[in-house]
């Protein structure tokens, strides 16, 4: 299983546009289940299959800027879905540093001023 993971992964390294079909297939393969209380199962060490898959899941959460517009959807939802409790902060940064999010009532934004014949830009 994990040479099959790590195949995927290369696959991946090497062209992002195979991102949403490889995780997919990694989801599949490795099983997406919902970790443990407490991030542990049962007080022992995540097994080797949920350590494949949070791998996964941070590589993928650090390469969000580079994946493809129609794959980020899927892309994002595996990397949400599969992050568990010890990733959840790692990949909600990643998530953050990747991708421009702007709340639009952020009074820093310029808004276009229609009022003015000259156009230009206003504060809010």
């Amino acid at each position: 299983m994990k040479e099959v993971v790590e195949a995927l992964e290369e696959m991946m390294d090497a062209d992002l546009t195979l991102a949403a079909p490889c995780l997919e297939a990694i989801v599949a393969i490795v099983g997406l289940q919902p970790p443990a209380a407490g991030g542990q199962h049962q007080g022992k060490a995540a097994p080797p299959s949920a350590q494949l898959l949070q791998r996964c899941v941070c590589s993928m959460a650090s390469r969000l800027g580079a994946v493809e517009l129609h794959d980020l959807g899927p892309v994002l939802r595996f990397c949400l879905l599969a992050c568990s409790k010890s990733s959840a902060k790692e990949v909600a940064g990643a998530v953050r540093a990747s991708l421009f999010l702007v709340n639009a009532t952020d009074p820093r934004l310029q808004v276009p001023d229609e009022s003015a014949a000259g156009g230009g830009a206003k504060q809010s």
